[in-house]
């Protein structure tokens, strides 16, 4: 039988952002969108938000106006167009539901790795893990990405294949337009509160393969990295043996350990 499980204790409790309200309704209509809102707001709204509010400026909650919003979701946000309203659109303000760990997050420090002289600038995870350990979490919760001199990317009009907080940021010279290179930009991460504060909750951690015969079985090593802000490397192992049923409470697939580790 083999078994392995590893969750954090990190609660599924929820949080909300700030009320946003980048747009008005003087033309087209109000359009409080993810796109556009992302675009001013990099780093202020979750990659993937479980919840969506909208009401007026002055409080109104939006499913209370009579009024006709597309869209109002959270994958795209919200928008009210004047010409499918009897009047015009009232002016709203938008909010949105994220996880937890979220709004208790902390930024990491900018991090340029790359430039643009060759096929393109490239700020991969995989790439600042390895040359930056234990500077940036194993589970960013945004990206935020910007020229050297401080221009948002995602108002610099170029096409990036790479813009995400689980993988980084690429920009590829080919892409852009005809006689355009990629600008040199920078990235920077927002993790979990509890990375930059330095400590780390795990739990349910087991890994046993049970043989043999009769009421005997093996129980292999289990050993545990972890890299620290100090580039240091905690091991935690058990030791190798054979066990009993009452050991391990009759066969259980797994054991639960739990610790916290400081760095």
């Amino acid at each position: 039988m083999n078994s392995f499980s590893l969750s954090r204790l990190i609660s599924a409790s929820t949080c909300t952002t700030r009320w946003f309200d980048r747009d008005d309704p003087s033309g087209v209509g109000d359009f409080e969108t993810l796109a556009d809102l992302r675009r001013e707001y990099p780093m202020d709204i979750c990659p993937k938000p479980t919840g969506i509010e909208a009401q007026t400026v002055d409080g109104t909650p939006a499913s209370s106006t009579g009024q006709i919003f597309h869209p109002f979701n959270t994958k795209e946000g919200f928008a009210c167009v004047n010409k499918e309203q009897k009047y015009f659109c009232l002016d709203y303000k938008v909010r949105f539901t994220c996880p937890s760990n979220f709004c208790s997050g902390c930024m990491t420090q900018w991090f340029d790795r790359d430039d643009p002289s060759g096929r393109g600038d490239y700020e991969l995870l995989s790439n600042l893990w390895s040359e930056y350990p234990g500077k940036i979490c194993a589970e960013p919760l945004a990206i935020n990405v910007q020229t050297l001199d401080g221009i948002p990317a995602l108002k610099t009009g170029q096409k990036f294949s790479v813009y995400d907080p689980t993988q980084g940021f690429a920009c590829i010279n080919d892409e852009q337009k005809p006689g355009r290179s990629c600008h040199d930009y920078r990235v920077q991460f927002t993790c979990p509160g509890s990375f930059c504060s330095g400590e780390f909750h795990y739990e349910s951690i087991g890994y046993f393969l049970l043989g043999g015969s009769g009421q005997w079985g093996w129980q292999t090593s289990l050993m545990i990295v972890l890299p620290n802000n100090s580039n240091n490397l905690l091991f935690i192992s058990h030791p190798s043996g054979w066990v009993s049923p009452a050991t391990l409470g009759g066969f259980q697939p797994s054991i639960k350990i739990q610790w916290s580790v400081k760095h």
